[in-house]
C-alpha cells in the first residue's frame, strides 16, 4: 500500500500553492512493513513557467550531490504541480518517467493542482513492465504525532471485545466480553488465553441470531 506522511503531504501541497507556475520536487520513500511510505520531498533548483518546471542537468547534478546516501537510496519518484489544470501525465512527464526507469526498477509519480486533485501512478520494470494508474495514496500520521495520540488513547479509551470461549467437557459455548485500555491495567493484552478468539460485533450478533 502506498502511503504518505502528513508532513510530506503538507510539504507537497505547500509547494503546489507557493507559485502560480508549475513546480517539481522529488519523492523520498521507504518500506515500512507492508507499506511503502513517502516521508519527504526534496526540491532542486529549477526554472518554471505556467506549463513546465525544468531543473536542468547542472541543477540536477547539484541536487544529487546534496543528498545523503540514505536519501539517494530512498529516491523513488517525482512530484509536480499543474496549477489550475487537471492533473495528468503530459508528454514531458512520460519522457521523464521513461528516463528514470533506465536506472530505477520502479517510479512513483504524483501530480497535484490548486483543487487538491491528485494523479498518482506507479511504473515498474521488474518482473514485467507495467503502469498502475489511480493508485490510492493514504495519509499516515507522523511517528511523533502518532506516539502522543496513542498514549492519550491508551489512557482514555477502553476497548470491549467479545471473546468466544471454547467449551470444555462440562461447559457449553459462551461469549465473554473483556475490556482493554482506559481504567484497565494498561497491559494492552486481551484477558484470557488458550483458544479464546476475539470476535467482531458483527460476528457476535450473527451468532446470537443463529442460536
Amino acid at each position: 500500500m502506498l502511503r504518505i506522511t502528513t508532513s510530506a503531504y503538507e510539504k507537497m501541497m505547500a509547494y503546489t500553492y507557493s507559485t502560480e507556475m508549475e513546480i517539481t520536487a522529488f519523492l523520498l520513500s521507504e518500506d515500512r512493513g507492508k507499506d511503502h511510505v513517502i516521508y519527504d520531498l526534496s526540491l532542486p533548483k529549477q526554472t518554471v513557467t505556467d506549463t513546465s518546471a525544468e531543473p536542468g542537468s547542472k541543477n540536477m547534478e547539484e541536487w544529487w550531490e546534496s543528498l545523503s546516501e540514505k536519501q539517494k537510496l530512498d529516491f523513488h519518484g517525482m512530484f509536480h504541480s499543474h496549477n489550475m489544470m487537471p492533473p495528468f501525465a503530459s508528454g514531458d512527464d512520460e519522457k521523464t518517467i521513461t528516463s528514470l526507469l533506465i536506472t530505477m526498477d520502479w517510479v512513483i509519480t504524483i501530480i497535484t493542482n490548486f483543487k487538491n486533485e491528485l494523479y498518482v501512478r506507479v511504473d515498474v520494470t521488474q518482473p514485467v513492465k507495467m503502469t498502475q494508474k489511480d493508485v490510492p495514496l493514504i495519509l499516515l500520521p507522523d511517528p511523533g504525532v502518532m506516539k502522543v495520540i496513542q498514549e492519550e488513547v491508551n489512557e482514555k479509551v477502553k476497548e470491549e471485545k467479545f471473546v468466544y470461549v471454547q467449551p470444555t467437557h462440562y461447559q457449553t459455548p459462551h461469549y465473554r466480553r473483556d475490556s482493554v485500555g482506559g481504567n484497565d491495567d494498561g497491559s494492552g493484552l486481551l484477558k484470557g488465553g488458550g483458544d479464546d478468539r476475539a470476535l467482531s460485533y458483527t460476528e457476535v450478533t450473527k451468532l446470537y441470531r443463529d442460536l
